[in-house]
């Protein structure tokens, strides 16, 4: 190549065995072969034309002649996403989206105790929601769309580290963090990773993520779970207000932000809210494999009403509605997200449930266009009709 040819404005340059020209962003030039007999060997040389490499690696393809050049330097330039990779061992700053704020507060505290850097995305918002929601299909579930807008919020508040659930299951949530990573790198934003935590990887991951030994790993994950069962262990049976049962979807019912607070509202009519959905039962049976013997009973009888594994929540929902009916549970609301598959699968089986036990239940579908004007209407009547049911059965 001749001098005058190179890029003042430190350009990388190849010359092909075909005169061809592959400009790349950097401050090195390779300029062509050294004679040898060997037809992948170049030499690399600074902007002053002084030789820096010669020596060749592996086979990268020259993205215009398709020949195989690659040098220990260029190799590095051209590959700049492993460098990044290794520089984020130092730098990683590690996000995940909201669910709930006492569970996400617990969580935060965990990973901090490991040693990471974590900085939550901005509470869920209007904002977060329609970020999500001009990014998705529009009938992907509600989850998706709020988690996609916690993550795009989260990179502009400088993470790099992405974390979210893989459930392993059949419903949607199993691909959210492959489909949401595609979705923002095609938004334009590369420089991070997402990892989809599962019961199978979770050890692996978070020793990559903090260099801790599997005993100091397992050692924080019993004091997470130990600190959550102590938040779900608030949640009591009422002895003078009527008790109201939460099923669905774990987002939905553990999310006070995309469920407008709903067991806040509950309480505030003067009811007690009893949520069957924590996280510690979420453990329990999809990392632990565990289901407490006084559950058995009801998950026979709520999986002889489907043909095999159904994802999601939807066993666990009707195994929990049938002990809430046998606790004498006063009313039960079902919360979903729009198109839940799982959950719209459960509903004539919940409906089925409880017109024959006559137990009063309130549907509650989440997704961006809900009013929550509208809940509260419906959720107070509700309330009220049960209130006035209970009083007439002890007149």
């Amino acid at each position: 190549m001749k001098e005058e040819n190179r890029n003042k404005e430190n350009k990388l340059e190849h010359l092909c065995p075909f005169d061809e020209v592959c400009p790349v962003d950097s401050g090195v030039y390779v300029v062509g072969r050294d004679g040898s007999d060997d037809s992948h060997l170049w030499n690399v040389t600074d902007a002053d034309g002084n030789i820096a490499c010669g020596i060749f690696i592996d086979d990268t393809k020259c993205e215009v002649c398709r020949e195989r050049y690659t040098c220990k330097i260029y190799q590095e330039l051209v590959k700049p996403e492993k460098e990044y990779s290794k520089k984020m061992k130092l730098e990683r700053i590690i996000s995940f989206p909201y669910i709930g704020r006492e569970y996400t507060g617990i969580i935060k505290k965990s990973l901090e105790n490991l040693g990471l850097n974590v900085v939550l995305p901005p509470k869920t918002t209007d904002k977060t929601i329609k970020i999500g929601v001009k990014n998705s299909s529009d009938m992907m579930c509600h989850p998706y769309k709020v988690t996609l807008g916690n993550f795009v919020e989260a990179l502009e508040n400088g993470a790099n580290t992405l974390l979210m659930y893989d459930s392993l299951g059949q419903c949607r949530l199993r691909h959210y963090h492959k489909i949401q990573e595609f979705t923002l790198k095609n938004l334009g934003y590369d420089n991070f990773e997402l990892y989809g935590i599962n019961r199978k990887n979770i050890f692996k991951t978070f020793k990559k993520l903090t260099n801790k030994s599997r005993f100091k790993l397992f050692l924080e994950f019993y004091n997470l779970y130990k600190n959550m069962k102590e938040k779900d262990e608030k949640r009591v049976w009422a002895k003078d207000k009527s008790n109201i049962g939460i099923i669905g979807e774990i987002f939905s019912c553990c999310d006070e932000t995309v469920n407008y607070g709903i067991e806040g509202k509950i309480e505030r009519y003067g009811a007690n809210p009893y949520n069957t959905v924590r996280l510690t039962d979420f453990i329990n049976r999809n990392f632990l494999g565990l289901h407490p013997a006084s559950e058995k009973k009801y998950r026979k009888k709520a999986k002889g009403y489907f043909n095999g594994k159904l994802g999601g929540h939807g066993i666990e929902n009707i195994s929990n509605l049938l002990k809430l009916i046998d606790n004498g549970i006063d009313g039960v609301i079902h919360i979903l997200p729009l198109s839940c598959m799982p959950e719209t699968t459960v509903e004539p089986i919940i409906d089925y449930i409880c017109r024959n036990s006559r137990t009063p239940s309130l549907r509650v579908t989440i997704d961006e266009n809900i009013s929550e004007a509208n809940l509260e209407t419906r959720l107070e009547t509700f309330i009220e009709l049960i209130k006035i049911r209970k009083w007439k059965k002890h007149i």
